[in-house]
């Protein structure tokens, strides 16, 4: 299955952009081109973007740890699955601009391989679940912690 994590995060986009409100989790844009996903999020809010700039949006884009670490597979080991979702806000600094920032702590919920097996046609269903587990502090915060679906 190794060889195949390009091919599954293939199968999704790998930018997200949310808008999170108490009761609600909205996708705002996804694309495979991060340019494309802030141009889209931007489109979306547009009617009523003057009242969210300065506002804090949900980035997510999907990493391929099996790439990053297939040099050293001591480390593979010890990160938390193959495939991870990584969280960052988004800031709307004006009608034009999402600035990204990387979240501190821990912002990462790895894919096991037995999740990846079971969603093979889609990896990100569940990332609004996901995202108010984060944001609800339900995933463990700390540097060393590894949140894992």
């Amino acid at each position: 299955m190794s060889e195949n994590y390009d091919k599954v995060i293939d199968n999704v986009d790998k930018y997200y952009y949310f808008i999170v409100s108490p009761n609600k989790t909205i996708l705002l844009s996804s694309s495979n081109n991060l340019e494309e996903a802030k141009l889209k999020a931007i489109k979306k809010l547009e009617p009523k973007i003057d009242t969210f700039i300065g506002k804090k949006l949900i980035f997510v884009k999907i990493v391929n740890m099996y790439n990053k670490f297939k040099s050293d597979s001591n480390t593979l080991g010890l990160v938390g699955g193959p495939i991870a979702f990584e969280f960052m806000s988004g800031l709307v600094e004006n009608k034009n601009k999402i600035k990204n920032e990387k979240e501190t702590g821990n912002n990462k919920y790895y894919l096991s391989k037995k999740y990846i097996k079971e969603n093979i046609n889609d990896i990100s269903k569940d990332l609004k679940k996901t995202i108010k587990k984060y944001l609800s502090n339900f995933t463990k915060q700390t540097f060393m912690d590894v949140n894992i679906l």
